[in-house]
């Protein structure tokens, strides 16, 4: 019962990762805190973690729906 609300969550935390790597390659705020090309690769990186957590997202969905079904 309790797994569809933190399903929900982690899918704003998802889009909240989204939100910060278009943040840092947008904005001029982190030039003095990630000079040069190291804010893109932190934008990458918060991509990939972003990538990483979807997918789990979707197996975990996957093996909810699943469980749905047996009952």
């Amino acid at each position: 019962m309790l797994k569809k609300p933190l399903l929900i969550s982690q899918i704003i935390m998802v889009g909240v990762f989204i939100g910060m790597a278009i943040f840092c390659v947008a904005s001029n705020a982190l030039d003095n805190t990630l000079p040069g090309q190291k804010k893109y690769w932190f934008a990458v990186v918060l991509l990939l973690y972003a990538a990483l957590r979807a997918r789990r997202i979707v197996k975990a969905w996957k093996g909810l729906k699943a469980e749905d079904t047996t009952l």
